[in-house]
């Protein structure tokens, strides 16, 4: 893909020597709200969540696409692709607070950690989050917060690593 095609699949495009995204004038922008300024383009998330979901219903109807909260928390990003359909992948309990900020119901969430603390599987389990594991010993001490709590075990999904390592 050549410079000027890179820059209209990102909806980015030169006028007149300035730079506009989604038909926004950046300089214009820049001077109304200051910099530095992230600016989303909520169109442009939609169409291609829209065509990563169409893409996968065409081959797996039985599917989930799970953004993943660390790579934008933006509450304005979570509510758009919660409206979408979009499932949640969260690595921190801030992450979980973040989208049940706009709605997200826990059903919605799973919760991937990679040093869980037992206040982070308490956390998880009183708010009925997924949580994937990926070692035995989490899943003992998770086993131990349901017992705690006196809660019935829910749904957990496990992450498996033939080769080496946690997972």
């Amino acid at each position: 893909m050549d410079y000027i095609g890179w820059l209209k699949n990102k909806d980015l495009e030169y006028k007149d020597g300035i730079l506009h995204f989604a038909n926004l004038n950046m300089i214009d922008v820049a001077e109304k709200y200051g910099t530095p300024i992230y600016v989303i383009n909520e169109e442009m998330i939609r169409k291609r969540y829209r065509k990563l979901k169409e893409k996968l219903d065409s081959v797996y109807s039985k599917n989930g696409i799970y953004f993943a909260v660390k790579s934008n928390s933006n509450l304005s990003v979570l509510k758009i692709l919660n409206s979408e359909g979009a499932c949640f992948d969260c690595t921190s309990t801030g992450e979980i607070y973040e989208c049940f900020k706009v709605g997200i119901p826990p059903e919605k969430i799973i919760f991937t950690g990679n040093m869980f603390t037992n206040e982070d599987f308490k956390f998880a389990v009183e708010n009925k989050v997924h949580v994937n594991l990926d070692s035995i010993s989490q899943l003992r001490r998770l086993n131990k917060i349901f017992e705690y709590l006196g809660i019935e075990k829910q749904t957990i999904s496990f992450r498996i690593n033939p080769e080496f390592g946690a997972g």
